[in-house]
């Protein structure tokens, strides 16, 4: 009769754990992973497409760059400087040189990852080890670049231009329904060979 309790009260359990879901969300502390580091590119690279950069075309600017994370402005800052010699726009250092002074910041460059999970995760019962029940689960990976733009006249240091935030999003989720039907969906661009171009100097 003992024995029958302690299984009536295991599947019980199991029942009830069956219908549970819960989700939570992560953010990454260690060194960022390939899917991260695509993740946050392509969110770069959104985040400044959407900057309309016609207007200072052929100009000399002084660059900076700041944001809450040292590591990612450092690679923004670089990354900036390569887009904007793509649109025309000369980055030079010295400051007897200079025409704009463009100062760029980063509130919001990050991967977050966030898990829905209906079933039961793996757990031990009287000793057993009880696998996961996987009903359904979906692990979400976004990341998000939030870039502001400001443009200064480089004699009198006066904001002379504002442009609108850029915002880019980049995301790839990954499902499992029933154990083993597993599927992907992204909107991560494929890389593939990139167009050269060559500058010209028309100068004489």
């Amino acid at each position: 009769m003992h024995k029958h309790l302690k299984k009536t009260i295991f599947l019980c359990i199991v029942l009830l754990m069956a219908t549970w879901s819960c989700s939570s969300v992560r953010m990454t502390t260690t060194d960022r992973s390939i899917l991260e580091q695509q993740l946050m590119v392509q969110g770069i690279e959104r985040a400044l497409d959407g900057f309309d950069l016609t207007d200072f075309y052929g100009k000399r600017v002084n660059l900076a760059v700041s944001g809450l994370s040292e590591d990612e402005v450092a690679f923004t800052k670089d990354y900036l400087q390569v887009h904007l010699g793509k649109h025309g726009l000369q980055v030079v250092t010295d400051q007897s040189d200079v025409e704009l002074k463009m100062r760029v910041l980063a509130p919001v460059l990050a991967v977050d990852q966030s898990e829905t999970l209906l079933g039961t995760p793996a757990f031990t019962f009287l000793g057993i080890p009880i696998p996961a029940i996987v009903l359904y689960r979906k692990v979400s990976n976004t990341s998000r670049a939030e870039i502001e733009m400001y443009v200064y006249d480089a004699k009198t240091d006066s904001l002379t231009t504002a442009l609108p935030p850029g915002i880019g999003m980049a995301s790839f989720d990954s499902y499992t329904v029933l154990f083993v039907i597993s599927w992907t969906s992204t909107d991560l661009k494929e890389r593939e060979g990139g167009t050269s171009f060559r500058l010209i100097n028309t100068q004489s």
